[in-house]
């Protein structure tokens, strides 16, 4: 049979553990949504940082081309000449990815 103290240990390492968890889902928010959702239980607060997360609309960048010869990403009609040749390539891109 278990004695006290070893379940009393047991208990106070995951409680702690459940409370650092806590905090670091706390973190997520701004002060004041912390305050309001700091009694919610561990499991309210990581459906509820789950559901946010998925409403965050991310737009993927990985085909998105490097605006190094277009640093200060002009629109093509307020480029001269010699940039329209520079970036030729990517405004031909914008055009067919549209």
């Amino acid at each position: 049979m278990l004695d006290l103290e070893s379940i009393k240990s047991d208990y106070e390492r995951l409680k702690s553990a459940e409370n650092s968890y806590k905090e670091e889902l706390l973190e997520k928010f701004g002060e004041e949504e912390r305050d309001l959702f700091k009694d919610l239980s561990v499991s309210q607060l990581r459906v509820l940082t789950d559901k946010i997360n998925k409403n965050v609309d991310i737009v993927p960048t990985d085909k998105t081309p490097a605006r190094t010869s277009n640093t200060e990403n002009k629109n093509w009609t307020e480029m001269d000449a010699e940039e329209r040749r520079a970036n030729w390539g990517k405004i031909l891109q914008g055009y067919i990815r549209k």
